[in-house]
């Protein structure tokens, strides 16, 4: 497994087993500023990383308001973040656990959405925006760690405006 201690990530709250699938791939990771609270602005100037990567849906929406509100981290993220550094983050890694759910699925429709409409808003900068979709399994978590450990590895920068919907293996491959 590669470990990337180069890379300076700020992993946005998320649940604990997902904080310590991504600890397996960066030495150190900054501490998790929630796009929701006030200081998110003051705790990505502290942290100063360069990629941001953003938890979406760690518990399921009861409303549909409520699951467009929580696709709008994202957009409330990059924001932040711009307005607190004065650049934007160079990756942005959505991680999104997929279910049964309708509530779920409409606000991954609007999570895809909203990664197409940064990617293209933001064309000509220096950002790659890309969405995650993963089983809320163990093996989902570690996959979902996977990709984006290498989203943000530097290695594919030009991957941008993706969805990458991500399936449990089986243990053994016929």
């Amino acid at each position: 497994m590669s470990r990337h201690p180069d890379i300076s990530v700020a992993v946005c709250a998320g649940g604990e087993a997902l904080l310590a699938a991504l600890g397996e791939h960066f030495d150190t990771f900054d501490d998790r500023p929630d796009p929701r609270s006030a200081s998110f602005g003051e705790d990505v100037n502290t942290l100063s990383p360069t990629s941001l990567v953003v938890p979406v849906f760690q518990i399921t929406p009861q409303t549909y308001p409520a699951a467009s509100a929580e696709a709008y981290v994202l957009v409330d993220a990059i924001r932040l973040f711009e307005t607190a550094t004065g650049r934007l983050p160079r990756h942005v890694v959505v991680l999104h656990a997929r279910g049964d759910n309708s509530l779920l699925q409409a606000g991954g429709a609007v999570l895809r959405t909203l990664v197409n409409y940064t990617t293209s808003h933001k064309m000509f900068q220096p950002i790659s925006v890309n969405l995650i979709r993963y089983l809320p399994t163990p093996q989902g978590l570690r996959r979902a760690a996977d990709a984006a450990a290498a989203l943000t590895s530097g290695l594919i920068d030009h991957m941008r405006g993706q969805a990458l919907d991500l399936v449990d293996l089986p243990e053994r491959m016929p």
